[in-house]
């Protein structure tokens, strides 16, 4: 049998790899174009009038350009004729400087009723409101300004101004003065004489409200002094009163006698019955001289943190009774809190406040 040998098929040479085509080289990148620095706007140019917060209004005089370290400065240079002073204001800082345009007419508008509101006559210790008045000034903001003018302004019949409130009254309203002076486009002495007229109109006459001008109840803490003298005055003439005081009818000479209504707290401190008496009340009279301290100078500040309306009046100045009576009856004080010194520690203070307050109380009482 004839044998057949398979023979292997011959295998077909490998191809051989082409050779990679070379890269090209990348083509390279162009250069940027030079921008241009954009052009900073100027908020404010040569002749405008201007407003800096701690300054008031001035007028910027000119722009100009100082090298300070090897660096250019752009700068504003406002004049304040007022003050005789110059000051330079960098463009770069002016917005977070504060430095901003004269207010619009609207905005004056509201700050001129502002000063026709009632005040706001929240007295705690005078560097703390001394304080509150200078920061409102150095905001720059006319309704903010208009508030310390108003809050500050004493119409005939009522306690003096102290020194130092005289001029942080005389500060504000020169401010204001000259800002509606420039946005009004007349002299600063016609500015001012429209803020008197207008703070004049507005206090010459404060109505008696009939919803407090008769007081409902007359409300203290039993301690000796003031306290006590409100509650006299009240038994006196007939007016319902009360309050609250510390447990065991806590007072510094012993136990507070019975003829006197007041009710006792659960607890033994003064704080508690001061904090009780302040929030029962519509309104907070404190009757004091000098500094407050103590308990009185807790009362003043409770009824700050509460926003009650609060009035301080030295009864050994001889005060306006009626002006004590129209405020009363302007912040609609049905239940009256009157608080102020112990006796201890304000020799007379009792038989003062007792004699102020029946004149006060008398011209609030309700005919029989």
């Amino acid at each position: 049998m004839a044998q057949t040998t398979k023979t292997a098929k011959k295998s077909k040479p490998a191809k051989t790899a082409k050779p990679a085509k070379a890269l090209k080289p990348a083509k390279a990148a162009k250069p940027a174009k030079a921008t241009k620095p954009a052009k900073q706007k100027m908020p404010f140019k040569p002749g405008d009038f201007v407003v800096y917060p701690t300054h008031g209004v001035g007028k910027v005089v000119s722009i100009e350009i100082q090298e300070i370290a090897g660096h250019k400065l752009k700068l504003f240079v406002i004049s304040f004729d007022r003050d005789r002073m110059t000051l330079r204001v960098p463009v770069s800082k002016a917005t977070t400087s504060g430095l901003r345009k004269l207010s619009s007419r609207k905005k004056m508008d509201n700050a001129m009723e502002t000063l026709k509101a009632r005040a706001r006559v929240k007295r705690t210790m005078w560097s703390r409101r001394a304080q509150e008045y200078e920061a409102k000034i150095n905001s720059g903001d006319p309704i903010f300004i208009a508030e310390v003018v108003r809050d500050l302004h004493r119409k005939a019949g009522q306690p003096d101004q102290s020194f130092s409130e005289r001029q942080i009254f005389e500060s504000a309203r020169d401010r204001l003065a000259q800002e509606l002076a420039a946005v009004e486009r007349t002299d600063l002495e016609v500015a001012t004489e429209k803020l008197e007229e207008l703070l004049q109109a507005a206090r010459q006459k404060v109505p008696l409200l009939a919803a407090g001008r008769f007081p409902e109840k007359i409300v203290s803490g039993g301690q000796t002094g003031v306290d006590r003298a409100a509650l006299d005055a009240a038994l006196a003439l007939g007016i319902p009163c009360g309050g609250w005081c510390p447990k065991g009818r806590k007072a510094e000479d012993g136990a507070i006698p019975e003829r006197y209504p007041v009710a006792e707290t659960e607890s033994a401190a003064y704080e508690e019955r001061t904090r009780l008496n302040v929030g029962d009340a519509d309104a907070t009279l404190i009757l004091a001289s000098g500094l407050l301290y103590g308990g009185t100078g807790l009362t003043a500040e409770t009824a700050e943190a509460e926003g009650r309306p609060l009035l301080v009046v030295d009864p050994f100045s001889a005060p306006d009774p009626k002006a004590v009576a129209d405020w009363l009856a302007e912040n609609r004080a049905r239940v009256r809190n009157v608080a102020g010194p112990r006796e201890s520690t304000q020799p007379g203070i009792h038989r003062a406040a007792a004699d102020f307050l029946t004149q006060v109380l008398a011209l609030t009482r309700r005919p029989s």
